[in-house]
């Protein structure tokens, strides 16, 4: 097979320079999103499971430069398993949040699926805290579990996350508006295989920057989903604004200002017609408008008794 052999103490360097600390970067900046949008269910049992793995997959990460490579490797991998749990635990908490509106038997069983998986990553980050603390405890037979469940939770995740778009919008959805967005989670779901590839080629370990790639699509996933939320509050207002001018409908104006009530231009047709019917308006008089010959002025108007003519 061709190899391109690379230096593995310049990839050691290049890991310990950038790779982890933008890791490290990452992860912290996930733990502030999510606890940011999920902080007000931190009473919930989910909610402080949620929480407490987005702040474990960036605190594990901070002594990134220990001298031992093996130590090293098993914080990233809990720091990945942490990653990981993140996205199955919000996909069990939106299901249980539509089972408790509707009633639907694939949601539930994507939920059971999602708690499995949810209990299997706790017990792999248990197992990698075994190995970096208890060096004594022989847990080989575990070796490969880690391994399992990242493949098993990463394509669940994609599964679940595009079967509640079908559910919710149809297949339609996802060909029109969802296509970077599919191309980002199968990008996060394979984000491994490369990396095994370049291994081969290179016989050098690539672990740093496959850390450091898996965190990007991380970020990739959840630009999209914020810009969608987005989208989705944007929308929602302006149908709310266009529901109230409708329902409101045009609003009534009077020429007449009444000094009286003192309410400015705007009355009410009720106000309107009781005023009209309290007030009688009286028209100028005929004399106000015409002059009266002085020959006319003793004619007093509704009188029996007129001047004799001579």
């Amino acid at each position: 097979m061709l190899t391109m052999p690379i230096d593995p103490e310049e990839m050691h360097l290049a890991t310990e320079i950038f790779c982890a600390p933008m890791t490290l970067v990452i992860n912290f900046s996930l733990f502030q999103y999510l606890t940011t949008f999920y902080f007000k269910r931190r009473n919930e049992g989910l909610g402080r499971l949620l929480i407490s793995t987005a702040f474990l997959g960036f605190a594990v990460l901070v002594p990134y430069a220990h001298p031992n490579e093996k130590v090293a490797g098993h914080l990233n991998d809990i720091s990945e398993s942490s990653t990981a749990l993140t996205f199955l635990i919000q996909i069990v908490i939106v299901g249980r949040d539509v089972n408790r509106k509707v009633r639907i038997r694939s949601l539930k069983f994507i939920s059971w699926i999602g708690e499995v998986l949810i209990l299997i990553g706790i017990l792999v980050i248990v197992l990698n805290f075994i190995e970096v603390t208890l060096h004594n405890v022989d847990i080989s037979m575990f070796d490969g579990l880690d391994n399992i469940f990242e493949y098993c939770s990463l394509w669940f995740i994609f599964v679940a996350r595009f079967y509640y778009v079908v559910i919710s919008r149809g297949w339609k959805e996802i060909v029109k508006r969802k296509k970077l967005e599919t191309m980002m989670y199968l990008l996060f779901v394979t984000h491994e295989y490369p990396f095994l590839l370049l291994e081969d080629l290179t016989g050098t370990t690539w672990e740093g920057v496959q850390a450091l790639w898996n965190r990007l699509t991380v970020v990739f996933c959840i630009i999209l989903t914020i810009q969608e939320k987005l989208r989705s509050i944007t929308s929602k207002q302006s149908k709310l604004n266009t529901n109230m001018n409708s329902t409101r409908g045009p609003q009534e104006k009077s020429i007449f200002v009444s000094d009286a009530d003192g309410e400015g231009p705007v009355v009410s047709p009720s106000k309107r017609s009781k005023a009209s019917k309290g007030t009688s308006i009286r028209a100028p008089s005929l004399k106000s408008i015409l002059p009266v010959p002085p020959s006319l002025r003793s004619i007093k108007v509704g009188s029996s008794v007129l001047p004799k003519l001579r």
